[in-house]
């Protein structure tokens, strides 16, 4: 996570958000504090029987793009 917050920076792209998701607990969430600046918790704090899972579909301006 610093890796992606800095090569941003660096790049001029300070003003872009972070946003994590994906099967977090409160424990990573305060170690990645330093650098997020959101979280997606659903599966973390469901009450309910869930199905985790993650679909990684990246598009810009009609354009495939693989995610990092």
């Amino acid at each position: 996570m610093a890796e992606v917050r800095w090569e941003l920076d660096l790049r001029g792209f300070e003003h872009v958000k972070l946003l994590l998701s994906g099967s977090l607990n409160k424990y990573q969430i305060q170690e990645y504090n330093e650098f997020a600046d959101a979280y997606g918790v659903g599966t973390a704090i469901s009450n309910a029987p869930v199905i985790d899972f993650s679909m990684d579909i990246v598009e810009v301006d009609g354009k495939p793009l693989a995610k990092r």
